[in-house]
C-alpha cells in the first residue's frame, strides 16, 4: 500500500494524486451527490477511521447525512465534515486511486487526478452552494482546459451525479469553436459510469425532496434545489444530456462502461431507502452498445474498494487498462485530423418513418445478410440524383448498423466526403483512408497492436528520446494507408467489418475511378481469403462509373413515400400545400432538395392565396435544380446585391462556420468601414436581436442557407448551404454571375472581402485601443464584451490567413493591403492569434517579421519599397527576415534588390545577424562588406579563428545558442556551424571558461562527430544519421540543398 501521509486533497477543483514522468494520458475521477474527492473513493475501516476535525450537526439533519452517503455510518452518527481539504494521515485506509491504481505497472505513464465540487444538498445553518448542473459542468470544462495539455488522452471515472456533470461538460466542449475547449471531447477516450442516474432517480429525488422540505420548515435549512431538480424524472438537463451524449459517443468513438449498484442502502428504514438509490433502468443509457455490469455494493460503497483484490476494483481497473491500451497508441493520433467526424455529425438524421424502405429492398437485404456472397463479394452501391437524400440514407444505414454491431463483434466505420469542408483531408481519398483506419483500429485491438509495430518502424527517426513523443507531423501516403487498410480487412483473422462511404463524386473524376477500383479489388480479395467485409458506396449517377457485378439501389426510384411524409410534416399547419403533396412529389423526380425548396417557396408566397393560385405557382417552378436556383436570384433588388454577394462569400470562405453574431458583424464591415463599434451600433445596418438577424440571413439567402440548432438553443447559431449543389452553384461562379458579379477568381476575391471585413473591424477605435493596450476614449460606455464577443477573435486569428489566400488564389488582396497601409499604426496578428510583434508604420517590414512571403511579394508588385526603413528593432525587411531565419524570404529579398549593406540602429548588417542565425552562406553570395563593424566594433566578416573578449570564436557563438529557437532555426544554425568547420575554423580553441565549441554543443545534449561537425541528432541516440541524409552541409564547393 502506498504511503499516503503527505497527500492533501482539496474539496474543490483538481488534486493530482499521481504524476509520473513522461505522462501520456490522464485519469480524472469526479464524485457525485453529497460526495467528496476523497471520501467517495476511500474505503475506511470502521475501527480505524481517520480523525478529521468536524462540527456537530443538528439531530434533525442526521438522517439526511446518512442518506447522502458522504461518510461511513460510524462517522456520520454525530458529525459532518466541514473542512475545505483533507490530508490523508491513516495508511490503514484504502484510497484506491493512489494506493492501488497508481501502483499498477500499466498505469506508470498515467497522471491520476480527482475533481471536487460542492453538491451538498443541506449544510446545517450554513447556506448551501446554489450552483446548478450547468455551473458545475462549466467549471469542470474550464478546469480541464487549464489542467490537461492539449491532445493528451483522458479517461473519466464518474460516480452518481458526477456522470451527469461530465456529460454536460462534453456537450459544451463539442459545441465550442475554441480548439482548446473542443480538445476536451476530442481527447476523451473512455468513460466509466458508477451508478449515474442518466434518466433520473425517482426514489432518491423524492426522498431528498421530502427531507429537504422538513429541514426547511423545522430547522430553516437552505438546500441546493437546482441540484435536486437535475435528479428528477422531469429534468430537462438530464434528457438533453442523455440525447447529446449518445450522439457524442457515436461520433468520437470513446469507450463507455456502465457499472450498476447491486444493493439498496441499509440502515434507513424509510420505504425507498431500502431499494437501490439509482434503479437499473435509471443507470442505463438505453443504448444497444452499452455494456452494463454490476458491482456488488450499494450506491455509496460501489466506488470504495478494499484493495487490489477487491472484485469491484478489478472490474473498474480492468476497464481503465483497456482504454489505456487504446489511447496510448500513437498510430491513432497520427491518423486523426480536425474535421474527421464533422460531416457525419452535420448531416441531418432521417425523419421518423423515413428511410425504412432502404432496409427492405432486396439488394440491401442480400448485402447485409451476405447471401449470394460469391456473386457480388459484399459490395453495394447507392446512387441518386443531386439532392435525392443519399447522405441522409447513408447516415441512417450506418447508425442502424452501428447500433447492433458491437454486441455482434462487428466493426463499423463510415466516411462522408465533404467538398464544403475547410480541411483538405475531408475531400480526398487520403482523408477517407485515415478516417476508416482511425475508426476500425479503435474497435480491433489485435489489428492495432499489429500495425503499431509497423508504425513504430515508420516513426523511429522522428521521436524525441527524452519525451518519447513524435516531433513532427506524420506524413501519410495514400498507397501506404491502402496497405494498412488491407492489413486490417482482408486477412482470415480480420473482424467482420461493414463500411459506408458517402458522396464519392465529391472527389475529382480520376479519384472516383481509383476508389471504385480499389474497393472492388479489396472486397473480392477479402471474400477469396474468407474475410467478412461489406462495403456500401454512394454517389451521384455521374461520373459514369459502374461495376458489372455490383448491385445498385437508385434512390429516386424508392423515396416517394419519404417525400410525401416530409411534405405532410413540413406543411402541417398549412393544408393547401398538404393538398398538393402528390403533385409536388410527381414533379420532384425524387429530388428531396427540390421538394424542400418548393415547399418553402409555396409556404412563403402562398399565404392567403387560393389553392388554384398555389397550383399554378407550383407548375411555374422549374423542375431542374440549377434552373430553380437561377430563378430564385433573377430578380434581386439592386440594393441587396452587395449584401447577398458578401453573405455567400462569408459562408463559402470563412475558415470555420461563423456564429450568427459573427456573421452579422462580418457582413456589416465587409460593406462599410465604421470608425467605431459604437458607430456601427447606431447605424441602420445594425440588427439588435437574434430573431431579426436570423430572419435577415434566411431571407437574404432565398432559403439556400439552413440553420444549425445547437444544444437547447431556440435561435440557430451557425449556417451552411442546404446542399452541396448550392455550394457548387456559387463556387463555380454561376451564382455570382446571376448577382451581377463577374470576377476572375471567385475564391481569391472572396478571401479579399473577408480580409477587408476583418481589417475594418480590428481598426475600429475601441479595438485599436484594446489591441494596443490603450484605454477607450472618454465618453464611450461600451463594455469590452460588446466587441470582443462578436467578430474580434475571428478577425484577429484569421486576418493574415485571408490576405495570404486572397493573394495565392487569384492575386487579390490589394484593397485590404492599401487599407492597412493607410492606418496610423500597422499591426498584423500572427498565425496563432497572439498580439503582433510589430506596431509601426511600415507594412512591408511587418509582413516580413510575420514571415508572410506572399504579402511581401504582393507589396513589391504594388510598388512598395523593399528597402524602406522603419523604427523597429531591425529597421529593414531583410534584417528581420534574417533574424527570424526565414530562408526562402531572405533569398527572395536579396534576389529582388534588398540592400545587403543596410544596417540597424546598432550598426549590425545582415551578415552580422546571419552569423548568429545560421544564414552566412546566403548572405555571402551577395557580396556584403565583411569588414563592416557594428557599434560594438565587431566585423561582419569576423575571421574564423579570431576571439572576442570572452575568448569566443564564431563557432562558440553558434554553439552557445544550443537548442534555442524553432526547429528550423536550430537546423540552419547547425548547417552554418558545419559550413564554418568545413571552411577551416579551428575546433580546438577554448574560450575563457576552458570550453571548446564542441564541448558546449555536448552540454546541450547534441553530438559532435570525429571531424568536429555538429550532428543532427541527440548524443544519446543510436539512430542512424540517414534521417538527415537529404540535408547537405554548405561548403565552398557546393550550393547546398
Amino acid at each position: 500500500m502506498a504511503d499516503t501521509a503527505s497527500l492533501t486533497i482539496s474539496d474543490e477543483g483538481f488534486t493530482v494524486i499521481s504524476e509520473p514522468e513522461n505522462v501520456k494520458a490522464d485519469i480524472v475521477l469526479v464524485h457525485g451527490l453529497q460526495g467528496n474527492p476523497y471520501t467517495t473513493w476511500a474505503y475506511t475501516k470502521a475501527a480505524e477511521a481517520p480523525r478529521i476535525k468536524r462540527r456537530k450537526i443538528r439531530p434533525e439533519i442526521r438522517l439526511f447525512s446518512r442518506f447522502g452517503g458522504k461518510t461511513t455510518p460510524k462517522q456520520d452518527a454525530t458529525t459532518h465534515e466541514a473542512s475545505t481539504s483533507a490530508t490523508i494521515q491513516d495508511t490503514a485506509n484504502v484510497f484506491w486511486p493512489k494506493d492501488c491504481l497508481a501502483e499498477e505497472e500499466w498505469c506508470r505513464s498515467t497522471r491520476i487526478l480527482t475533481y471536487g465540487y460542492d453538491t451538498v444538498v443541506t449544510q446545517g445553518y450554513a447556506a448551501a452552494n446554489k450552483s446548478n448542473l450547468f455551473a458545475h459542468a462549466r467549471n469542470l470544462l474550464y478546469g480541464l482546459e487549464r489542467t490537461k495539455p492539449s491532445g493528451r488522452p483522458v479517461i473519466f471515472v464518474v460516480h452518481s451525479l458526477g456522470g451527469i456533470v461530465l456529460k454536460e461538460t462534453l456537450r459544451r466542449s463539442e459545441e465550442s469553436k475554441d480548439d482548446s475547449i473542443k480538445d476536451i471531447v476530442r481527447s476523451t477516450k473512455g468513460i466509466i459510469f458508477l451508478g449515474t442516474p442518466h434518466r433520473g432517480s425517482p426514489d432518491l429525488a423524492s426522498l431528498a425532496d421530502a427531507v429537504r422540505r422538513v429541514a426547511s420548515v423545522i430547522a430553516r435549512i437552505d438546500s441546493n434545489s437546482p441540484i435536486l431538480r437535475s435528479l428528477s424524472n422531469d429534468s430537462p438537463e438530464l434528457e438533453l444530456g442523455r440525447e447529446s451524449f449518445i450522439e457524442l459517443w457515436r461520433t468520437y468513438k470513446f469507450r463507455v462502461k456502465t457499472f450498476q449498484e447491486a444493493y439498496g442502502l441499509t440502515g434507513i428504514n424509510i420505504g425507498p431507502a431500502n431499494e437501490k438509490v439509482v434503479p437499473d433502468i435509471s443507470s442505463s443509457l438505453d443504448d444497444p452498445n452499452e455494456r452494463a455490469e454490476v458491482i456488488r455494493a450499494n450506491h455509496t460503497n460501489m466506488a470504495k474498494f478494499q484493495g487490489a483484490h477487491d472484485d469491484g476494483y478489478k472490474k473498474v481497473s480492468g476497464e481503465i487498462k483497456k482504454v489505456l491500451e487504446l489511447c496510448l497508441q500513437e498510430l491513432l493520433k497520427s491518423l486523426y485530423f480536425q474535421e474527421i467526424y464533422d460531416r457525419q455529425r452535420d448531416i441531418r438524421r432521417a425523419m421518423s418513418q423515413t428511410a425504412e424502405w432502404l432496409f427492405a429492398t432486396p439488394n440491401y437485404k442480400k448485402w447485409i445478410d451476405r447471401t449470394d456472397i460469391a456473386r457480388y463479394h459484399g459490395l453495394l452501391w447507392i446512387k441518386g440524383k443531386p439532392g435525392a437524400g443519399k447522405s441522409t440514407l447513408m447516415k441512417a444505414a450506418f447508425l442502424r448498423t452501428q447500433s447492433v454491431s458491437e454486441a455482434s463483434g462487428i466493426s463499423t466505420a463510415a466516411f462522408f466526403f465533404n467538398a464544403r469542408g475547410m480541411d483538405p483531408l475531408v475531400k480526398t481519398p487520403t482523408g477517407l483512408y485515415r478516417s476508416l483506419l482511425h475508426q476500425l483500429l479503435q474497435q480491433d485491438p489485435n489489428a492495432l497492436s499489429r500495425l503499431s509495430k509497423e508504425f513504430e518502424s515508420k516513426t523511429k527517426f522522428q521521436k524525441d528520446l527524452k519525451t518519447g513523443e513524435i516531433q513532427e507531423d506524420i506524413k501519410w501516403h495514400q498507397e501506404e494507408l491502402q496497405d494498412y487498410l488491407q492489413n486490417v480487412l482482408k486477412t482470415p483473422t480480420s473482424k467482420p467489418t461493414i463500411l459506408f462511404i458517402d458522396a464519392m463524386d465529391e472527389c475529382d473524376d480520376k479519384e472516383v475511378h481509383d476508389l471504385v477500383d480499389y474497393f472492388g479489388r479489396l472486397t473480392k480479395e477479402a471474400s477469396r481469403l474468407g474475410a467478412n467485409l461489406n462495403v456500401c458506396l454512394s454517389s451521384r449517377h455521374y461520373p459514369q462509373i459502374s461495376i458489372d457485378w455490383c448491385p445498385e439501389i437508385i434512390v429516386e426510384h424508392h423515396n416517394r413515400q419519404d417525400i410525401l411524409h416530409f411534405i405532410q410534416a413540413e406543411a402541417e399547419n398549412y393544408s393547401p400545400v398538404q393538398s398538393l403533396k402528390d403533385d409536388i412529389a410527381n414533379r420532384s423526380g425524387g429530388v428531396f432538395l427540390w421538394v424542400v425548396l418548393v415547399v418553402s417557396i409555396l409556404k412563403r408566397s402562398g399565404r392567403g392565396r387560393p389553392l388554384a393560385w398555389l397550383k399554378t405557382k407550383l407548375h411555374e417552378i422549374p423542375r431542374e435544380l440549377a434552373i430553380l436556383f437561377r430563378q430564385l436570384f433573377s430578380n434581386v433588388d439592386k440594393e441587396e446585391l452587395g449584401r447577398m454577394i458578401n453573405l455567400m462569400r462569408l459562408i463559402l470562405f470563412a475558415r470555420y462556420p461563423l456564429r450568427l453574431d459573427e456573421l452579422c458583424a462580418a457582413l456589416s464591415f465587409s460593406l462599410h468601414a465604421y470608425p467605431s463599434i459604437a458607430a456601427w451600433n447606431n447605424s441602420a445596418e445594425y440588427l439588435d436581436t437574434r430573431n431579426v438577424q436570423h430572419e435577415m440571413v434566411i431571407e437574404l439567402s432565398k432559403g439556400l442557407l439552413e440553420a444549425k440548432l445547437e444544444g437547447w438553443e431556440l435561435i440557430p447559431s451557425k449556417y451552411q448551404f442546404i446542399h452541396e449543389t448550392v455550394r457548387e452553384f456559387f463556387l463555380s461562379g454561376e451564382g455570382f454571375k446571376l448577382l451581377k458579379l463577374d470576377t476572375g477568381s471567385v475564391v481569391g476575391s472572396g478571401h479579399e472581402t473577408i480580409a477587408l471585413a476583418c481589417a475594418r473591424y480590428l481598426y475600429t477605435e475601441e479595438l485599436i485601443r484594446h489591441n494596443s493596450k490603450l484605454p477607450i476614449s472618454d465618453g464611450k460606455t461600451l463594455s469590452t464584451s460588446d466587441f470582443l464577443d462578436r467578430f474580434h477573435n475571428y478577425a484577429w486569428d484569421f486576418l493574415l490567413s485571408h490576405i495570404e489566400l486572397a493573394i495565392k488564389l487569384g492575386d487579390y488582396g490589394e484593397s485590404v493591403l492599401r487599407y492597412l497601409n493607410a492606418q496610423d499604426t500597422i499591426f498584423l496578428p500572427d498565425r496563432l492569434g497572439y498580439y503582433a510583434n510589430s506596431l509601426n508604420d511600415n507594412l512591408m517590414y511587418t509582413a516580413a517579421e510575420m514571415g508572410s512571403n506572399c504579402i511581401v511579394m504582393k507589396l513589391h508588385r504594388m510598388g512598395f519599397d523593399i528597402n524602406s526603413r522603419c523604427d523597429a528593432p531591425y529597421n529593414y525587411p531583410l534584417l528581420t527576415a534574417v533574424y527570424k531565419s526565414k530562408l526562402d524570404l531572405v533569398r527572395w529579398l536579396l534576389a529582388n534588390g534588398a540592400d545587403v549593406a543596410s544596417c540597424n540602429s546598432n550598426g549590425a548588417t545582415a551578415l552580422h545577424i546571419a552569423t548568429h542565425q545560421g544564414l552566412v552562406k546566403e548572405i555571402l553570395q551577395y557580396g556584403p562588406n565583411i569588414n563592416a563593424r557594428d557599434n560594438l566594433g565587431l566585423e561582419a566578416g569576423w575571421p574564423l579563428n579570431t576571439t572576442n573578449t570572452e575568448g569566443q570564436t564564431v563557432l562558440h557563438i553558434l554553439a552557445s545558442q544550443g537548442a534555442e529557437g524553432t526547429r528550423h532555426q536550430i537546423t540552419m544554425r547547425i548547417i552554418s556551424y558545419n559550413y564554418l568547420v568545413k571552411a577551416g575554423a579551428d575546433i580546438s580553441i577554448r574560450d575563457n571558461e576552458g570550453c571548446t565549441a564542441g564541448e558546449i554543443i555536448k552540454q546541450y545534449g547534441y553530438a559532435v562527430d570525429s571531424e568536429g561537425r555538429w550532428e543532427f541528432e541527440d548524443s544519446k541516440s543510436s539512430r542512424a544519421s540517414s534521417y538527415y541524409s537529404n540535408m547537405t552541409v554548405y561548403d565552398s564547393d557546393s550550393e547546398g540543398r
